[in-house]
């Protein structure tokens, strides 16, 4: 996994951009991408403080939004169902139970 750049090598990056080092040539001189040293000059210049920040933290779980409803709906699966082969011609699947399909006589 990647690490953070150093805080002295921030600081350092930082010190020649504004001496007036171009980001190009700075990262080539401490040998990092282009992009980070462009970075530590947006945070040298905006006074937020070059101080590496968090990487990684938990993730919420993506179904957690909808985790109920799925319990719910799975439950009512396994009361409403019966099996596909099971139906005769003149019954019909609807909507019904929360959005499963429940079978119900074609009148």
């Amino acid at each position: 996994m990647a690490k953070p750049l150093s805080l002295d090598l921030r600081l350092r990056i930082a010190a020649a951009l504004t001496e007036g080092l171009t980001a190009r040539a700075a990262a080539k001189r401490f040998g990092v991408s282009a992009a980070s040293a462009v970075r530590m000059g947006q945070l040298a210049r905006s006074g937020k403080g070059l101080a590496a920040r968090r990487m990684g933290g938990h993730r919420q779980p993506v179904l957690a939004p909808v985790c109920a409803a799925i319990t719910a709906r799975r439950e009512c699966q396994t009361a409403c169902s019966c099996p596909r082969w099971w139906l005769a011609p003149h019954y019909v699947l609807s909507e019904g139970c929360a959005g499963w399909a429940s079978v119900e006589p074609l009148t």
